[in-house]
């Protein structure tokens, strides 16, 4: 038996798909989820990158994947607008969750309070400045991407 024969048509019809697209978007997002989770456990009980290597690469691809397809089909969120103020909050909660962890993991080293409070001041700092950056970037890039789509929409509903 072939391949294209065993796993060609789809088998499923439009509310079974639904279902099927809702289940796989869970699954993302909770596996997603998960990775994170590892990765910042991990990194406090003091694991080496070259130990956490494989997760990271795993949860970066799909950080990655998801952005650019994303990106390129003119989507940004269901819930989120992309705007600066939705960044900004964004942006804040990256940078005290990385503010959070630095503290924890200096905490390990018997720093004083003060440097301690430096560090994690710096790393929440520049991962809220890097973080809104990014979201701005890319929301620049889904605002733009969003409109040529809507435009050729419009041209085909014209031409049509």
């Amino acid at each position: 038996m072939k391949l294209a024969q065993l796993f060609g048509k789809n088998q499923l019809d439009e509310m079974q798909e639904r279902t099927m697209l809702t289940i796989e978007s869970r699954g993302f997002w909770l596996v997603w989820s998960l990775l994170l989770v590892v990765l910042l456990v991990e990194g406090l009980l003091g694991f080496t990158m070259r130990e956490m290597a494989g997760t990271w690469a795993v949860f970066m691809i799909s950080c990655v994947y998801i952005v650019a397809a994303c990106l390129r089909a003119g989507l940004w969120s269901r819930n989120i607008k992309a705007t600066i103020g939705a960044n900004l909050v964004g942006s804040l909660i990256a940078g005290a969750v990385v503010g959070v962890f630095v503290f924890i993991k200096m905490s390990a080293y018997d720093a004083p309070l003060s440097i301690m409070l430096v560090g994690a001041g710096i790393a929440a700092g520049t991962t809220f400045v890097l973080a809104l950056v990014v979201l701005q970037l890319c929301s620049a890039a889904y605002k733009k991407r969003h409109e040529q789509l809507e435009n050729e929409f419009d041209k085909e509903e014209k031409d049509n």
